[in-house]
């Protein structure tokens, strides 16, 4: 009787979920919506342009794209506990470094390099590689809590690093998010990574071995892991029309939110407010989690993926429609649970379409794909900015790219596997 008493153990899956959501909320906070409420103090402080400060992150986006091939299946044979923690270690060394920038040049090496090349291992392809091994049933789930840490920071970073840069200056918002990465992300990393739960003796979804049935030594049916080696998936129509669709999707994705606290104080806002509004999006997209959920346990994957396309398109021509305070804080609620498919949708559909053992290579193709636009995005609204002083033309062309996302997403259901469904 006590024994049935005594509290079980978490899955460990669940801990590398958790750290995944950390490592975004942290890394990928700092250089997302943290970095939203300092390109003005930058701009205001440095003298530099508008252009200049977003530019890190196209060089960023450019370097991180093009070593995410090469990394992503060094994820797939090794797992992502080595590599993770040593990029919590460098990019919070660079978030130090970046507290104590004069001059452009060393702007662009600490985050356009040095640190951008973390970003495959602490934002997209370790989490996600090791979160589609240690989830297949609860695969949704995991990636909706996974994907809530960039939305964390935007509704818990953003107001106390605006009220301390408006105490301070932004350095010591660059000096706060290196610390916490040195001091609370890079031991969680190590701690908690494992490659699979089978090198522990477990199976995926914390299922006890009776879940499924063995068939030869070292082999369990899985009917919802399907078996694909990296050659088959890259032959397929379904894998060019996905991440052609995702490539589209990522210019306003990568883009807006950048530019939200800015856009906001364009419109009269006070950049406190400005950053009130910019926590609103951010609730948006932690409560358009439960909504996708939701969505994707319903329409599937393939379906999601097309309803979001188009449903993000129109929020962002409602968000640029909205006139006055109140109605732009309503659009960016929306468009914040809109885009709170995003990350989960597209972290989702490589395990559901191709299995969990060839993720991190897929992930780091897909890196690669979608580098033009986490690399040219924020800048393009940024030089559109310099031109036109509005946001209005460029984030209207970023609506039309999600719909013409949609139909390439309509065009590419899910593949027949080419070899039985075995799990190894």
């Amino acid at each position: 009787m006590m024994g049935l008493l005594r509290p079980q153990p978490v899955f460990r899956g669940w801990w590398i979920v958790f750290n995944g959501y950390l490592a975004l909320t942290i890394s990928g906070g700092a250089t997302s919506f943290v970095f939203s409420v300092l390109v003005k103090p930058m701009q205001d402080d440095l003298g530099w342009s508008r252009a200049t400060i977003v530019g890190v992150l196209t060089m960023a986006g450019i370097v991180s794209g093009l070593l995410a091939a090469p990394l992503g299946p060094l994820f797939d044979r090794h797992g992502s506990r080595g590599l993770m923690t040593a990029g919590a270690v460098v990019g919070g060394l660079c978030f130090l470094g970046a507290s104590q920038v004069t001059e452009v040049w060393q702007y662009y090496l600490l985050l356009g390099l040095i640190e951008a090349a973390t970003r495959p291992a602490l934002d997209t392809i370790g989490p996600r590689t090791a979160i589609a091994n240690w989830f297949i049933r609860k695969r949704a789930l995991a990636f909706a809590f996974f994907s809530m840490g960039r939305a964390t920071a935007g509704l818990f970073l953003v107001p106390p690093i605006a009220f301390l840069v408006a105490l301070t200056s932004w350095r010591s918002s660059w000096l706060v998010m290196g610390l916490l990465q040195l001091a609370v992300l890079a031991p969680l990393c190590w701690i908690t990574q494992q490659r699979r739960p089978e090198d522990l003796g477990m199976l995926p979804d914390g299922d006890a071995p009776g879940r499924a049935h063995a068939v030869a030594p070292g082999a369990v049916v899985r009917p919802d892991d399907p078996l694909w080696t990296v050659r088959q998936a890259l032959h397929t129509r379904a894998f060019w029309l996905l991440n052609l669709g995702i490539l589209l999707v990522n210019f306003p994705g990568a883009s807006i939110y950048i530019h939200m606290s800015s856009y906001f104080q364009d419109k009269g806002m006070a950049p406190t407010e400005a950053a009130g509004a910019l926590s609103v999006y951010a609730l948006g997209a932690l409560l358009g989690r439960a909504v996708w959920t939701s969505v994707i346990h319903r329409l599937g994957v393939h379906r999601s993926l097309v309803a979001f396309a188009f449903v993000y398109g129109s929020g962002i021509l409602v968000f640029v429609l909205a006139v006055g305070p109140w109605p732009l804080v309503a659009s960016a609620l929306t468009l914040g649970i809109t885009i709170g498919g995003s990350a989960q949708l597209q972290a989702q559909v490589l395990p559901e379409y191709f299995g969990r053992r060839i993720v991190g290579a897929l992930s780091g193709y897909n890196a690669l794909m979608v580098m033009p636009a986490q690399a040219g995005g924020p800048l393009l609204a940024a030089f559109m900015f310099d031109v036109t002083r509005s946001y209005a033309l460029v984030f209207s062309g970023y609506a039309l790219l999600c719909y013409l996302a949609g139909t390439l997403f309509a065009a590419s259901p899910k593949p027949t596997p080419p070899a039985p469904i075995l799990a190894r």
